[in-house]
């Protein structure tokens, strides 16, 4: 746990039962403020949408399922709604955040305003706790912002543990999957990873107070392994699948709540991998069987779109069929680069030639691929990116849209500390040609500083990013 002042804990009982199990008391004060049983809690839970507006569907309703815990989001000035929820309420306060590594300087400003503007008697009350993609790959890190816990991996099993092992006074070191500093010797303790969730039905993926109903998580975990993606490092290589009766009863609800028709999204790594009995190649009956569920409501079903994607090599005559049943028009397809060196590189498992082949079974069925590429991995070469240039100007010939990015080593992957590969200004120029077209899009010269801020200045300054004058604005 984090401490704060002159090495005095922000929150009492890290590591020891010393929380007094009836009362709290203000620091330096002997006047009790509340003499319960149990604690009455609050847990607010930091909500940016579009950023983890999936996670909280399914946290919430396990912090609500513990009963006495008052569940509330804070969408903007977290400083301002933490005043105002300590000063209306008696019991610890839990501060959940959830974030990736691209919002960490975000995340980083929003705790130290916290830290510097709430009271020392309010800090003695306020739990900071951290989950997500960045707190699992770093979790030192992630406590030197100032958070006292730092969740690793799934977070179903931590979250709820969290707050009734904290709320009883218990030791911290009995909370699963969790990361503290210590006051008494300031090393920071790692408990124990608890199992995967073995069973997505076993979760809902959908509050109703406050009202949350993201796309329907079908598919967690990836066996691939990608050289520079966290999914398998936060979920790991097994997957788990939701049933398709699981699936039913949420769209069931969601019929049931909204006007007709409702869309229907799904969350998953790969579309067409679900219920996948080795996790690389298509089950054709159990998605025929999901799609037939699905379109018994009046919904739009999108298959195979944002947040999710297909797997170019999953992409078959029979599996194409199935997406063209769907309300999908544009189809996500992870690409990644026209040279076959590189996408062994990156573990991809399949060749520039299965990207070419699934775009041209997608176009022909009147769907429109959206394929992703990265340049700049590890290692490669100028020679290697004007390849995945080429491939991508092929691609748009046939019809194709492309989405570029250029890499970012994130914490947690196997890429974590490799250095990204530079373009020269040739590659550039011909980066900022294709983010003019109408076919072309993605947040590329933002990527490059981004990647720069995590590399050493010797590094950075190798990099060049497409000017101004040559990049898509609206992206």
């Amino acid at each position: 746990m984090a401490a704060v002042g002159d090495g005095v804990s922000a929150v009492p009982g890290v590591g020891s039962s010393t929380v007094p199990t009836t009362e709290v008391t203000a620091p330096g004060s002997s006047c009790v403020t509340e003499s319960r049983a149990v604690w009455p809690c609050t847990a607010v839970a930091r909500f940016r949408h579009g950023k983890n507006t999936f996670s909280w569907g399914t946290l919430i309703p396990v912090l609500k399922d513990l009963g006495d815990v008052h569940v509330v989001l804070c969408k903007k000035n977290p400083v301002a709604f933490l005043q105002q929820t300590l000063a209306t309420t008696v019991g610890f306060v839990f501060y959940f955040d959830s974030f990736m590594s691209c919002d960490l300087e975000l995340v980083r400003k929003e705790i130290n305003d916290i830290l510097a503007s709430l009271s020392p008697s309010d800090l003695h009350r306020i739990i900071l706790c951290a989950g997500g993609a960045h707190p699992t790959a770093c979790p030192a890190d992630t406590l030197d912002l100032g958070f006292h816990i730092a969740g690793r991996g799934e977070g179903e099993h931590v979250i709820g543990e969290i707050v009734k092992v904290v709320t009883k006074g218990a030791p911290w070191e009995s909370i699963p999957g969790i990361a503290f500093k210590s006051v008494s010797t300031s090393q920071i303790v790692y408990t124990p990873s608890p199992p995967l969730i073995p069973r997505l039905d076993d979760y809902i993926s959908f509050c109703e107070e406050p009202a949350l109903h993201p796309p329907i998580e079908i598919m967690r975990g990836c066996p691939f392994a990608c050289r520079y993606c966290q999914t398998s490092g936060l979920h790991g290589g097994t997957i788990r699948y939701r049933s398709i009766a699981s699936i039913e009863k949420i769209i069931q609800h969601y019929v049931s709540r909204y006007p007709s028709p409702v869309d229907i999204r799904f969350i998953t790594p790969n579309s067409l991998g679900y219920m996948s009995e080795d996790g690389r190649t298509p089950n054709i009956d159990k998605l025929k069987e999901l799609v037939s569920t699905v379109k018994k409501y009046p919904v739009n079903m999108y298959l195979g779109s944002f947040p999710s994607e297909v797997r170019p090599e999953f992409v078959t005559p029979e599996t194409v069929a199935i997406l063209a049943q769907s309300a999908t028009k544009v189809v996500a397809v992870g690409g990644q680069s026209g040279s076959d060196e590189v996408l062994q590189r990156m573990h991809r498992c399949h060749t520039s030639a299965t990207i070419r082949n699934a775009c041209s079974l997608l176009l022909g069925a009147g769907l429109l691929p959206q394929v992703d590429f990265i340049l700049g991995s590890p290692e490669e070469t100028e020679n290697q990116q004007f390849m995945t240039l080429a491939f991508i100007n092929e691609l748009v010939t046939m019809g194709c849209h492309i989405r570029m990015h250029y890499f970012m080593p994130l914490p947690g992957t196997p890429w974590a500390n490799k250095m990204p590969a530079p373009l020269s200004s040739a590659v550039a120029s011909e980066v900022g040609k294709l983010l003019r077209s109408s076919a072309v899009e993605g947040a590329f010269g933002h990527q490059v500083e981004v990647s720069a801020a995590t590399t050493t200045p010797t590094e950075s300054k190798k990099k060049t990013k497409p000017s101004k004058s040559t990049t898509n604005s609206s992206h």
